[in-house]
């Protein structure tokens, strides 16, 4: 079995720059990371991960919200991914 991951963080402009090496150490523990990203910040994270391989992106607003509902993340098994929430 594959290991997952599902990572989540602070979705600011700061955040977004402080935290891009998060992605490369979790692609280092982890078979394969599902992102969930701003979706105006596009352009910096596709230039960013343009080279790495074993990521899906998920551009979603919901990165703008507080208190995420919890039937966004049932969309992904808790049995098939290490939940990665910053």
């Amino acid at each position: 079995m594959n290991k997952k991951g599902l990572l989540f963080y602070q979705q600011g402009w700061t955040d977004i720059m402080n935290q891009l090496a998060l992605i490369d150490y979790y692609l280092t523990k982890y078979d394969h990371i599902t992102a969930v990203l701003r979706p105006d910040a596009q352009t910096i994270y596709e230039y960013y991960l343009r080279d790495k391989k074993h990521i899906t992106k998920i551009y979603n607003p919901i990165t703008h919200q507080s208190g995420v509902a919890p039937s966004f993340y049932e969309q992904f098994d808790k049995s098939e991914y290490d939940y990665l929430l910053h």
